[in-house]
């Protein structure tokens, strides 16, 4: 099974809303759960995503992935505790999603994490919005190497 596709449980552990860009973005990964972020950015622009555990409980090994709007996958990292998808420039402009799990073995791990991105840095810019998404409100799985 593709791991993008595998049952999500434990949504109840989200924290979510909007964040400043460059501040660190404190969330929960339960046993199979994935989180998704958004970031809007402009074609052009450049952003890094750093991930890096807080605590962990079973084997938890941050794991962040960066799609584009049309769903191409533009950085994939893991780590024992830490992880950084660095200056990545975006194809299009839109809103871009950020996969959070955990990368051990059974894709179960359980712990928790500070996100932190930087960029896009245009005037007027400044917020990345988070939500979580499920299969059933659109979210849309795209196998792994795509």
């Amino acid at each position: 099974m593709d791991e993008d596709a595998r049952p999500h449980r434990g949504f109840s552990c989200y924290q979510g809303g909007p964040v400043t860009l460059g501040a660190a973005m404190p969330g929960t990964i339960t046993q199979g759960d994935l989180d998704v972020w958004t970031v809007s950015a402009t074609a052009g622009e450049h952003i890094t995503l750093n991930i890096s555990e807080t605590s962990e409980t079973d084997d938890f090994r941050p794991w962040i992935r960066l799609r584009s709007p049309s769903g191409a996958v533009l950085g994939n990292t893991s780590g024992l505790t830490s992880a950084a998808i660095t200056n990545v420039t975006v194809p299009t402009t839109g809103t871009y999603l950020i996969l959070v799990g955990s990368f051990d073995s059974g894709f179960d791990g359980i712990g928790t994490y500070n996100l932190t991105v930087t960029g896009p840095a245009k005037k007027g810019q400044g917020q990345i919005t988070s939500q979580r998404l499920t299969h059933s409100q659109g979210f849309k799985t795209v196998p792994r190497g795509s």
